[in-house]
């Protein structure tokens, strides 16, 4: 008897290794995610150490070029933050697109193995069935060679009874 194949494990597998893709997608769009974070995080730091040192540093007489090297500077700063914080919009979009990419996949992948077992516990029970009905037919060829057995004893019993009283 053969055991159970389910005739769409091609597929099922196929549907795993796209969700498996999808996850890691996500994962690495999540950590490049968390890696633009830190960098915006670090041009933050930068701009409030530059104002900082700008406060300290005012106390005397102004000079022209270092406020303008400093304001530049400043500049250069946010305008880095401003693109980094675009990138990390752009990337927050990217990893919603994933996320609900990686939910269908999951979904796909779990109604194919809902399947699967609901087929499974099909082939189950008819295996079963088949088994008892083997056994049933086993038991009834049992019960019908001990009833002919039982039967042919008789005759013979009564036989040979009738010769032992005879001779």
């Amino acid at each position: 008897m053969a055991g159970f194949q389910f005739r769409l494990d091609p597929l099922l597998q196929l549907r795993r290794r796209h969700r498996d893709q999808v996850a890691a997608a996500y994962s690495q769009a999540t950590d490049v995610a968390g890696q633009l974070q830190g960098q915006v995080d670090e041009v933050e730091r930068e701009i409030e150490d530059a104002q900082q040192w700008l406060r300290t540093t005012n106390t005397g007489p102004v000079d022209p070029q270092r406020a303008l090297d400093s304001q530049r500077y400043q500049l250069h700063l946010e305008r880095r933050r401003a693109e980094l914080q675009q990138q990390l919009v752009n990337q927050r979009i990217e990893i919603a697109k994933l996320h609900k990419a990686l939910v269908e996949s999951e979904q796909r992948v779990k109604s194919l193995e809902r399947l699967r077992e609901r087929y499974l516990s099909q082939w189950t029970a008819e295996m079963q069935r088949r088994q008892q009905a083997t056994l049933d037919q086993w038991a009834a060829l049992r019960h019908w060679q001990q009833a002919l057995s039982s039967h042919a004893s008789s005759p013979q019993q009564e036989f040979e009874r009738k010769g032992e009283s005879c001779g």
